[in-house]
């Protein structure tokens, strides 16, 4: 354990580190970790907001957010998954839906194109969204928590926190 600490404080400088990029929150609310990061995503939206999915998928999510928005463009690194996004929006007739193939750390946007970032569960490459979120615009991102690993922790029996919130080895 000891190795990643030291690579990560030689990269970061420890905990503290201050940077250029935009200021960042961390919320950590009680309840339903994906209803929250969609209720927090929605009270951004509306007719005049134009929104990039990162890791976008097959593009469910953005399906059912769709209507709140002026646009969203899935970006996926899977081309597969980009090509059944794409196919359900033809078989759905959703206008304000695209998706496109990329490596969200060199995406194909012009600067300043979003008015909204957001993450579900993928990396993060802050310096290119800082690129293409417009001033004053919002990046949203939801991380893998405890919850996500919930199921294996029941399937092994075991884990650094089960849901009882009893520590496991």
């Amino acid at each position: 354990m000891g190795n990643f600490y030291d690579r990560i404080a030689k990269k970061y400088g420890g905990y503290g580190f201050t940077s250029n990029l935009p200021k960042h929150t961390s919320v950590y609310p009680n309840g339903n970790p994906e209803k929250i990061f969609k209720d927090k995503l929605l009270d951004f939206a509306n007719k005049r907001t134009t929104a990039l999915d990162v890791g976008c998928g097959d593009g469910k999510f953005a399906f059912e957010i769709a209507d709140n928005f002026s646009s969203i463009i899935g970006l996926d690194s899977s081309i597969e998954l980009i090509n059944i996004a794409k196919q359900k929006k033809k078989n759905l007739g959703i206008e304000n839906l695209s998706f496109t193939y990329g490596d969200a750390r060199n995406t194909p946007f012009d600067a300043q194109t979003f008015d909204l970032i957001f993450n579900r569960r993928g990396p993060s490459f802050y310096k290119e969204y800082e690129r293409i979120l417009k001033p004053g615009g919002y990046y949203l991102e939801i991380g893998i928590g405890e919850k996500d690993s919930e199921p294996l922790k029941k399937v092994f029996g075991r884990g650094q926190i089960m849901a009882d919130g009893i520590t496991q080895d």
